[in-house]
């Protein structure tokens, strides 16, 4: 009885399932016009096979004549209002690094104003902003600080630094 399950049940998986379900077909309902899904498209019923041909055969010719403009329609409500008080803090600064050095660069939002976007941005191809795993913003959201690293072992001097928030009223 093992043997022949054991052999039986490999058997079972490797041979195709046919499917007992009959493939779909589009019916067009004569009375209504509207097309539905079926398995089968029954004349009794008021259903008429929908063919491929009869599909490629609908085009604009088929089409009507575009209906008038409709009325205008009411206005509608008024929106919430957009956020005010946007501002830009930037920090424009030149400073030389040592070989593989790291400078940090905060910048303040004015009073009542916090931090919701920034930049940090050095005009040179071997010192580069880098933010991995060094917190950005502050704790308490009101600054920012970028960190600029000399990413080789030559001293750099003069290398023009920018580093900006926007700040919006909390």
């Amino acid at each position: 009885m093992r043997l022949l399950i054991l052999v039986i049940l490999p058997l079972s998986f490797s041979f195709p399932v046919l499917s007992h379900a009959a493939p779909l077909k589009a019916c067009l309902k004569s009375d209504s016009g509207k097309v539905v899904v079926k398995r089968k498209c029954k004349e009794a019923k008021g259903f008429q096979e929908i063919s491929a041909e009869t599909l490629q055969g609908l085009g604009a010719t088929q089409v009507g004549p575009q209906g008038e403009v409709g009325p205008q329609g009411p206005k509608g409500d008024q929106g919430p209002a957009g956020v005010t008080g946007i501002e830009t803090v930037t920090d424009s600064s030149s400073r030389g690094f040592s070989g593989f050095e790291s400078q940090t660069i905060a910048v303040d939002c004015p009073g009542g104003k916090a931090v919701i976007g920034y930049s940090c941005f050095a005009e040179s191809v071997t010192v580069a902003p880098t933010f991995g795993g060094f917190p950005v913003v502050s704790a308490d959201g009101s600054s920012a600080t970028c960190r600029y690293s000399n990413m080789t072992p030559a001293i750099i001097a003069n290398i023009a630094l920018t580093s900006q928030v926007i700040c919006a009223p909390l």
